[in-house]
């Protein structure tokens, strides 16, 4: 899960004494005792063949967790682990972001921690509110023995951490295709959920820039004539915009552009429409089907 810092300054150490001097010194206190599994590994909870790999052994563990917790597991681990780095990230206001901890096993296995440095921080505010964020029924993975657990994170957090990072061009489509498989389990969002949206679009500002606000200047219609027209006229409006600028026929490419260089507005029409947009094509082949018919006819 490494990250592409592209809006901020970033420091990396893998000196053991300085990663555990800074960890202890500069991290927040966290009173829940567990972690948070998300990524690949906790979306095969419930699509099992998610990014059509249905048994893969080596995928990464990709873990929310305070210091401590981490501090226990590197203690247990050991010499299991093989190499480790710090990576600092420092945000243009002076603010406090996430630590990122990447660990590398003598097995080739890969752990990678995110750590809250700030209270105030998404990942904070998710670790405290844990209850909310987890999927209590699957069996916790036990990774120390003090009894510290890790739970699976929640198809709508794993959603909403997708969904977010839409905005961006980094590792644009492998999350695009993540957040279209994750949207046909998931119940929508509702305005409970409104808290952590607004924390991660916050953070994600910080690490990789404003949304966009202008965007395009060739789109042909405005935000108030669009939300003017009918709900079907806007699905089938945004399906004929994407594919009148597509070279190739995949709508996926035009999807990226609206997603990460559209007007805010529509970026955020297109994340929230993406599957009756998608059926759109079908919708248009069977109106083409219809009217051959009639001709026939």
């Amino acid at each position: 899960m490494l990250t592409s810092f592209s809006h901020c300054k970033i420091r990396r150490t893998s000196v053991q004494s300085e990663i555990k001097t800074i960890l202890k010194k500069n991290s927040v206190v966290i009173q829940s005792t567990h972690s948070i599994l998300i990524g690949s590994r906790a979306a095969r909870h419930y699509l099992p063949n998610f990014r059509e790999i249905r048994h893969d052994i080596n995928a990464d563990w990709n873990i929310l967790s305070s210091s401590e917790f981490f501090l226990a597991w590197w203690h247990e681990q050991g010499e299991r682990v093989q190499t480790i780095d710090l990576i600092i990230p420092k945000s243009k206001d002076g603010s406090k972001l996430d630590f990122y901890v990447y660990c590398i096993m003598l097995d080739e296995s890969k752990y990678n921690f995110i750590i809250p440095r700030s209270s105030l921080i998404y990942t904070a505010y998710l670790l405290e509110n844990s209850e909310n964020w987890i999927i209590k029924q699957f069996p916790w993975t036990k990774l120390i023995r003090k009894g510290n657990c890790i739970a699976n994170a929640s198809s709508k957090l794993l959603l909403i951490l997708k969904k977010y990072m839409l905005y961006y061009t980094y590792q644009w489509m492998k999350t695009a295709k993540d957040y279209r498989q994750l949207l046909t389990i998931t119940d929508p969002l509702t305005d409970e959920d409104r808290e952590l949206c607004d924390l991660l679009i916050h953070y994600n500002e910080k690490i990789y820039g404003k949304r966009p606000c202008d965007g395009r200047e060739n789109i042909s219609i405005n935000r108030n004539e669009f939300f003017q027209q009918k709900k079907s006229q806007q699905i089938e409006f945004v399906y004929q915009m994407a594919m009148s600028m597509s070279t190739t026929g995949d709508i996926m490419i035009e999807f990226e552009h609206l997603c990460t260089q559209s007007p805010l507005w529509l970026a955020d029409y297109v994340i929230d429409n993406w599957i009756p947009i998608q059926n759109e094509k079908f919708k248009q082949k069977n109106r083409i089907i219809s009217s051959m018919d009639e001709v026939r006819s």
